[in-house]
């Protein structure tokens, strides 16, 4: 009834000629909405501020369709690079990328500005979807169009872009001198949220290059920034990726109790698409300490979490994902992985994330370097199993892991 009722009005609203005038009111309401949110987005009122987009998303929607059908470049371009971060984290990546592409097609004209930063998510997007040579497009002609007005902000974003396509590529030396030369921008901008995004990024690229001591340092830098200024994501976001050092290096006692409380600030935050690195980091740990069914578990739980926001992991970890699956399955043998990787993958998001925080490493564990396999022989029990799998090591099924409401794909 209420369709019927809204289809109504929109009939005369159209018969009233006022339909345009409004509509542009409308869609410029919302702009405005959506600007406001993104401000407030990176310090306390985050989780309200995400809130607030996910309500009104329909509304959003409608606005992009109206600026994209009145060739509204500016206002298109503008809500597409506001909503972008929004998309991220409620799970909405293909969705986002179709609006962009559309919104970055347009032939009208858009202020520099924004039409750089909208190429910019378009690129990011493109990248995270491995979609590589246009995501290169992208943000090369984001960053001739900044260097051509004099937007330096967008120059640094623009070399940020285009060292994550190249890190995606396994082209390291390249990805560590654009992400040098973007820190280098982001410093002299005073711009501390992007230098210590830059500085994860570059503690990645040492990681992939096998120096552990840099990432370390490059994720302290980051968490000492992170920490100073408050900031929700980047907090949880270094101490993700300490974990990983101090997995890499053995110390799993360590690794698990930064995963933990990286894992349950996420929670806090309700961002899936950050809780799967740590479901993924919890399952090497469980592995590393002979919980063989855990670990299986964990990693089918990050893998359906991963399709479910239609992310594609870049080589680097889908190689590690792989080695971690292989070393499961040696332990637990062919049968029981399959069972314990499709259980995983069926899990609700909040029980995967219950049994991830279950995850504890006894004390009499000490390794000098993360095992390549698991120590518990083919067929065999694991020692510590979960309190939520079922007799046998059976899990129960219970349908696909899958986000929150908040973060599921609306498409």
């Amino acid at each position: 009834m209420l369709e019927t009722v809204r289809e109504f009005g929109l009939e005369q609203l159209a018969a009233s000629s006022e339909e345009a005038a409004t509509r542009d009111a409308h869609a410029g309401y919302f702009l405005s909405l959506v600007a406001d949110a993104r401000a407030s987005f990176e310090g306390p009122d985050r989780s309200a501020a995400r809130d607030r987009v996910e309500r009104e998303h329909d509304n959003l929607r409608a606005a992009l369709a109206w600026a994209l059908a009145s060739a509204d470049a500016e206002t298109a371009q503008r809500l597409g690079a506001e909503l972008a971060r929004f998309w991220v984290v409620l799970g909405y990546i293909p969705e986002g990328r179709d609006w962009l592409e559309q919104a970055v097609a347009l032939d009208a004209p858009s202020s520099p500005a924004t039409r750089v930063d909208a190429l910019l998510w378009a690129a990011n997007f493109a990248a995270s979807q491995d979609a590589l040579v246009r995501a290169d497009v992208l943000a090369e002609d984001a960053l001739a169009r900044a260097r051509a007005s004099g937007y330096r902000r967008g120059v640094a974003m623009a070399l940020y872009q285009r060292a994550q396509t190249a890190m995606r590529r396994g082209d390291h030396e390249r990805a560590t001198a654009l992400y040098e030369a973007a820190l280098a921008m982001f410093r002299e901008l005073a711009e501390p949220i992007w230098e210590g995004v830059t500085l994860r990024e570059l503690g990645l690229t040492a990681r992939s290059r096998g120096d552990h001591g840099k990432a370390t340092a490059r994720h302290e830098e980051a968490l000492a920034i992170w920490r100073r200024l408050d900031h929700p994501w980047g907090v949880p976001a270094a101490l993700r990726e300490l974990a990983h050092e101090a997995l890499q290096r053995g110390d799993l006692a360590g690794a698990a109790a930064q995963y933990r409380e990286s894992l349950e600030r996420w929670r806090q935050l309700r961002e899936p698409l950050h809780i799967g690195g740590c479901l993924w980091g919890l399952a090497r740990v469980a592995l590393a300490t002979g919980q063989a069914g855990p670990g299986a578990r964990l990693l089918g739980a990050a893998s359906a979490l991963d399709e479910a926001l239609g992310i594609v992991p870049a080589p680097d970890d889908r190689a590690k994902r792989e080695r971690a699956s292989d070393a499961a399955r040696a332990a637990l043998g062919e049968a029981a992985f399959k069972t314990a990787w499709i259980g995983g993958r069926a899990l609700p998001l909040e029980e995967a994330i219950a049994e991830a925080l279950a995850i504890t490493v006894p004390e009499a564990v000490t390794l000098g370097r993360e095992p390549s396999a698991v120590a518990v022989p083919a067929g065999q029990a694991p020692r510590h199993p979960h309190p939520h799998q079922a007799r046998a090591g059976v899990p129960r099924r219970r349908g696909r892991v899958r986000p929150p409401p908040a973060a599921r794909l609306n498409l």
